[in-house]
């Protein structure tokens, strides 16, 4: 018996190695968007989802402060009672799939159903490793994939928290790539979530990202428009140590 369990055990042991194994996919797996846009040193799919839980744990808190003054029948779809511990945990695993299948966009060409059935068999996959890591009656695999299954399906309070969190994550992530780097222009993904936040930390966060990026906007293009007046000036005008010959000639040949 005891030689059974010590088999068991290794066995627990391997298959938790081989989940931690899987999760490094997700630390070295660039976000295909950022990628297909030419940003250098993008993120990994890992760093989008460490960020989006820590909004997680701010959200929750002001979704239920804010939403106590400011209950309307547009966001009566967001209950205030909120499970914090649920929209973290949902935030930790709602791209683990893409451990398996990658990070896809529209531009992959591949259809939402055919998306859906790829990460479903992935994350299928997932649970039994984790069953197999943990022991299938401890129910961690099966609570990790219906927290999955919660946020595609995007009813529940919890879930359509999330969800605008994985968006306003996105365009934090397109605003802070645009003001390190020049050469990008991410407005595709501030034009893909405009006016589709549901939740009120949601609206006022995208509200304001959206406002400093204007800003920030603003003032590169003034700053682009202040080189260029400057670089006219300096062709318009004839360097000292020409004018100074020119001078000296035109002197010259008076004599």
């Amino acid at each position: 018996m005891d030689e059974v369990n010590k088999r068991k055990r290794v066995d627990n042991v391997s298959s938790a190695l081989d989940l931690v194994d899987l999760l490094y996919k997700l630390k070295t797996t660039k976000r295909t968007g950022w990628v297909l846009k030419g940003v250098k040193e993008p993120e990994s799919i890992a760093d989008h989802m460490y960020r989006m839980s820590i909004m997680a744990m701010l959200a929750c808190e002001t979704e239920r402060r804010e939403g106590k003054d400011e209950a309307s029948d547009s966001d009566s779809s967001v209950q205030k009672s909120l499970d914090a511990n649920r929209c973290i945990k949902m935030a930790l695993v709602h791209d683990l799939g893409e451990s398996i299948v990658g990070d896809f966009t529209p531009h992959c060409k591949v259809s939402k159903d055919e998306k859906y059935r790829l990460e479903r068999d992935a994350m299928a996959k997932i649970r039994c490793m984790i069953e197999g890591a943990v022991g299938e009656g401890e129910g961690l695999g099966s609570e990790v994939e219906e927290l999955w299954l919660e946020y595609e399906e995007g009813k529940s309070p919890e879930a359509l928290l999330v969800k605008d969190l994985d968006k306003i994550e996105m365009i934090a992530q397109a605003y802070e790539y645009e003001n390190d780097q020049d050469h990008v222009d991410l407005e595709d993904f501030f034009q893909s979530t405009s006016g589709k936040f549901v939740t009120i930390t949601g609206k006022k966060w995208a509200e304001e990202i959206v406002r400093r990026r204007i800003a920030v906007l603003k003032k590169r293009a003034q700053l682009k428009k202040e080189a260029l007046n400057g670089q006219e000036q300096e062709e318009g005008q004839i360097p000292q140590d020409e004018m100074a010959s020119s001078a000296k000639r035109l002197r010259s040949e008076k004599e």
